[in-house]
């Protein structure tokens, strides 16, 4: 009897053009669980190991870990550049060069005085 392990692939989407993750246990056809990302599918197949006891393959582990790292290191990238760019829009030098327009004068409000008018007998 072959030992049974937890593998993951990636595969593409039927619904989109991204990739998911197709994890399943060799030796059992036709079962497989799909997940939108590498850290779901790496949840999802230690939460098989613990359910069933069947062992994660190492090669598949070191692949999910690696994909984990470049998609946190781009995300990280992503951000810093958002926030130079952020930092450049609103820095000191662009802020004191630009001249402010003048806030318009509010108009003053006046009281009405209400016309007498004499009574006439």
């Amino acid at each position: 009897m072959e030992a049974r392990t937890i593998i993951a692939s990636d595969v593409k989407s039927s619904r989109s053009n991204n990739m998911v993750w197709a994890v399943q246990i060799t030796g059992r056809q036709g079962t497989f669980a799909y997940c939108k990302s590498a850290m779901s599918a790496m949840k999802f197949m230690f939460l098989l190991k613990v359910r069933t006891g069947f062992n994660i393959s190492e090669n598949i582990l070191a692949r999910l870990s690696y994909d984990i790292k470049s998609e946190r290191l781009a995300k990280a990238k992503a951000i810093q550049e958002q926030l130079i760019e952020v930092a450049i829009a609103h820095s000191v030098d662009n802020t004191i060069g630009e001249k402010a327009e003048p806030k318009p004068k509010a108009k003053r409000r006046t009281r009405r005085t209400s016309k007498k008018v004499a009574a006439s007998v």
